[in-house]
């Protein structure tokens, strides 16, 4: 954490412009770029959030921020610039101060997106105990007025507060095993792992149901390059009649992005047939803090059966 002493090392960060290598669904579209390093004191002492620097005499070498998600369990890290000799030290130290706090704070998850493109840096993220979770691929389209969307036969419909649990079995039965043991291992944790910054106040979510289940869903909201969609389906025309549904709720004049796991061939065909073309890509990393209950106490081979069991 940092203190008034600090603001010497922070004034030297100055002119520098560094890549912030943390990637939110809010910058998605946006060039790569460092927030303004006294800005980012100001925005921990007035909002509170957890910032933590690596300083090397009177000079800053490393920024980091991390920010909690739908749940205070989990932490999404929102900032991490790295402005040293780019050997990992200054991610290893940035890392370490995040979890120790985050351990503080009964944290039990870190969460992290980077570009792709930082190889080098993803790899120095991976040795200091973070996981790839999901490899994600951004999509963009020109203008949402160009959207063009085939129709489908599925009903969509608003989403209501009863299709929670139904959209949490969609993304099950959509997640690789892998990912979903990290991401989706229980209804409460999935939910605490969702990332709404992005939607705002008012989001518009929208799901396609197939033989009265949900076989896709959608959120609308923004990003610093224009709209975004976070779409889910089962099948491309369940994708299809989603993007059709949502046209009438964008702004015609702006670009459009959409954010899906690598693979998701149903739902990247639609966005390709609609016009989206792939622009980046990305990975998400996890770091586990606190181990599940039944995790760090293994049952005993032979041990006898609770009483009524």
């Amino acid at each position: 954490m940092i203190g008034p002493g600090d603001l010497i090392a922070l004034v030297t960060f100055e002119g520098a412009v560094y890549p912030n290598l943390a990637v939110t669904r809010e910058r998605l579209g946006r060039p790569q770029q460092a927030p303004h390093a006294l800005a980012a004191a100001l925005t921990h002492w007035l909002r509170r959030r957890d910032l933590w620097l690596e300083v090397r005499g009177r000079q800053i070498h490393g920024i980091a921020t991390a920010r909690p998600l739908a749940g205070p369990g989990v932490w999404q890290i929102d900032t991490l610039i790295d402005a040293g000799d780019g050997d990992g030290a200054v991610l290893g130290a940035l890392l370490a101060q995040a979890e120790e706090e985050a351990l503080r704070s009964a944290v039990r998850m870190l969460l992290l997106r980077m570009p792709a493109a930082h190889g080098d840096a993803v790899a120095e993220v991976r040795a200091c105990g973070f996981e790839p979770v999901l490899a994600e691929r951004l999509w963009r389209a020109p203008t949402a007025g160009r959207l063009v969307a085939r129709e489908s036969s599925l009903e969509v419909r608003e989403a209501a507060e009863a299709d929670w649990f139904g959209r949490f079995q969609l993304c099950e039965r959509l997640l690789p095993a892998s990912a979903r043991r990290v991401l989706a291992p229980t209804y409460e944790q999935w939910r605490a792992m969702l990332e709404q910054q992005w939607l705002g106040r008012r989001p518009h979510d929208l799901v396609a149901l197939e033989g009265g289940r949900i076989a896709g869903c959608l959120g609308l909201g923004r990003c610093q390059g224009g709209a975004q969609i976070e779409l889910q389906a089962t099948s491309s025309e369940a994708a299809a009649g989603l993007l059709r549904a949502a046209g009438p709720r964008l702004t015609a004049g702006e670009p459009l992005f959409a954010l899906t796991p690598a693979g998701a061939t149903a739902v990247e065909s639609a966005l390709a047939s609609a016009g989206f073309e792939l622009q980046d890509e990305y990975v998400l990393l996890s770091r586990r803090l606190m181990r599940p209950v039944e995790e760090a106490v293994p049952a005993r081979m032979g041990a006898a059966a609770p009483a009524g069991g």
